[in-house]
């Protein structure tokens, strides 16, 4: 398990160095940065998660999202954004045959880019986040619980305009499930993730 860590976390790093490159690139790009009007957006990456319940584990996995909305105003777009992380997880005992784990949240996001001219943006947002673990075991079957909760995400990213209304949009988020109960277990359950990641915007 530490070296599939390692091995994502050094995904982690290169998705990093790449949004480094594309905002400086970025910047002395000719296309104008125009919103009007509707927008979507949707990425994948690497994701870094850490689970609080007694039935999950923390870990590296695939991370999506895909975000559809409407610019108020040039440097203002509100929209609604789906993050999605999953991962397989440890088998921890001979009878296990599946371990899978999932956090998601689904929230209203403000989508502010501080100067108007250019493609850097801030993207907090609140709203519902939702943790599953699903444990198949061939002794006693499959072992599955979810719960529900508050959601919460900080991202930030850049778009690099390929043409006048298409982006690629290099991004990092960090996004979580407030503490909350899972059907079926005792005590509070938590979770929050990082994903750092390649999108595709249309303005």
């Amino acid at each position: 398990m530490p070296e599939v860590v390692s091995r994502m976390w050094s995904c982690v790093l290169r998705a990093a160095a790449i949004t480094l490159v594309c905002a400086t690139e970025a910047r002395a790009q000719s296309l104008p940065q125009l919103r009007d009007g509707f927008t979507a957006s949707a990425g994948i990456g690497a994701g870094v998660a850490g689970v609080q319940c007694p039935a999950c584990a923390n870990g590296a996995g695939v991370s999506v999202y895909a975000r559809f909305g409407g610019a108020l105003r040039p440097d203002l777009i509100l929209a609604g954004e789906v993050s999605n992380w999953r991962r397989a997880g440890t088998i921890t005992a001979a009878s296990q045959s599946e371990v899978r784990e999932m956090l998601a949240t689904i929230d209203m996001v403000a989508q502010w880019y501080p100067r108007v001219e250019r493609g850097f943006f801030v993207a907090p947002g609140i709203g519902l986040g939702i943790l599953e673990t699903r444990i198949s075991d061939r002794t006693t079957g499959v072992f599955y619980r979810s719960g529900v909760s508050g959601g919460y995400q900080l991202g930030v990213g850049y778009d690099y305009r390929a043409k006048k209304y298409f982006s690629w949009t290099p991004y990092a988020t960090f996004f979580g499930v407030a503490p909350g109960h899972m059907s079926g277990i005792t005590g509070s359950v938590h979770g929050n993730a990082l994903q750092i990641g390649l999108g595709m915007t249309k303005h």
